[in-house]
């Protein structure tokens, strides 16, 4: 179904295949692949931006610092849309709350990129379990949406009556 989602020219199919390549343990696969994605996606990043963020999000610890310090310094020019690959690095290296954060205060020029690799996928298990998914949920009016439309069938409403995605 991928191959033929990226033999149709879909761009995104490339992230899917590079984490399908990372969990088959080729990091030099996945990188190449989500490079490609990051390219096409990269609007308003640097040029470097596309192979250093891709390298970060395969899990290269030396590209995650400079993918750090990349991204420090384009929040610094207080873009008013972000970049999606800006807050799915930043949840891919571990840092969720910032991640979802700007991804809920910032318009991006492509929401489907970002909510279809976080929300639509299990690529990021600790989105739906971070103490900031909740206020995500509200901020970008999803919680809203699941109320009235229900929510997807690995997501439920906990006690306080937030929700919760395993």
């Amino acid at each position: 179904m991928i191959e033929r989602a990226r033999e149709a020219g879909l761009s995104w199919a490339g992230i899917a295949t590079g984490w399908i390549a990372f969990e088959r343990g080729d990091r030099a696969a996945a990188q190449a692949q989500m490079e490609e994605v990051h390219r096409i996606f990269g609007a308003g990043l640097t040029p470097e931006a596309a192979m250093t963020l891709a390298a970060a999000r395969a899990g290269d610890e030396q590209a995650q610092e400079r993918s750090r310090a990349m991204i420090e310094d384009y929040l610094a020019t207080s873009p008013v849309r972000i970049n999606s690959l800006v807050p799915l690095t930043l949840i891919s290296m571990g840092d969720v709350e910032r991640g979802l954060e700007l991804f809920a205060a910032h318009p991006t020029p492509n929401e489907a990129l970002f909510l279809g690799e976080v929300m639509g996928t299990r690529w990021y298990p600790d989105a739906g379990t971070s103490p900031a998914f909740p206020a995500f949920l509200r901020k970008t009016g999803i919680a809203e949406y699941w109320d009235r439309f229900g929510a997807p069938e690995r997501c439920r409403k906990d006690a306080s009556g937030d929700y919760q995605c395993q």
